[in-house]
């Protein structure tokens, strides 16, 4: 009998001991927490500035990009524009309006429009950067030194601001040279008054059955 009382009793003693052992104690769980604290508190500035880091590189890369891309497309256009009707020779101003020998692109006017720049081409607006920057202090320099060798110099401002631990604004100016290649014969000049800018508002005409018809259009200028 006392043989058989054994197992029993030796179950009940293994059992308690199991749940024991699967139980923590308040100094292991405090010490648990320490060490994670410890740890957090030694990756987590790492990892911010990881991401940080990656953050700034891609908005510098994104401005970059930006800014080239547009320039191209400036430049394209002023090398294929017949001569430079605004700003006048030796001035400067903060739209370009320039003569096309095409009558679907005549005139066509660049400027800054709510912080992009942008293309009309005759009656067709085109934006030439991402909203993800914004551009400013747009100012093109008519440097022609007469009026057969037509020339320009435009420069920009692009801008990206990134919301780190305190706000981050990487911006940069942009500039470009370019001289014109006009035809020996200009054939965009259809008589039409010459575009004109006031109060963020630019006015152009475009030629159409053979009348001058009036545009209008908001662009930051004077």
């Amino acid at each position: 009998m006392a043989g058989i009382r054994i197992f029993p009793l030796l179950h009940r003693m293994t059992r308690a001991s199991i749940v024991g052992r699967g139980a923590f104690t308040l100094i292991e769980l405090l010490l648990f927490l320490a060490i994670f604290c410890i740890v957090a508190a030694v990756m987590v500035p790492t990892l911010y500035a990881t991401v940080e880091t990656r953050m700034r590189q891609q908005t510098i890369e994104l401005v970059e990009d930006n800014a080239s891309q547009a320039l191209q497309q400036v430049m394209r256009r002023i090398r294929n524009a017949e001569r430079i009707i605004y700003p006048a020779q030796g001035s400067t101003g903060s739209i370009l309006v320039l003569q096309m020998a095409s009558g679907a692109i005549n005139p066509t006017i660049i400027g800054v429009q709510t912080g992009a720049i942008v293309v009309i081409e005759k009656d067709i607006r085109r934006t030439l950067t991402s909203s993800q920057v914004a551009v400013s202090r747009f100012l093109v320099r008519n440097t022609s030194p007469s009026s057969t060798a037509p020339s320009t110099l435009a420069s920009f401002r692009v801008a990206r601001t990134i919301r780190l631990q305190l706000p981050h604004t990487y911006a940069r100016y942009f500039e470009t040279a370019v001289t014109l290649h006009p035809a020996d014969t200009p054939l965009g000049d259809c008589g039409c008054s010459s575009a004109s800018c006031t109060n963020n508002v630019v006015t152009w005409y475009v030629c159409s059955g053979g009348s001058c018809s009036q545009r209008e259009d908001d662009i930051v200028c004077p």
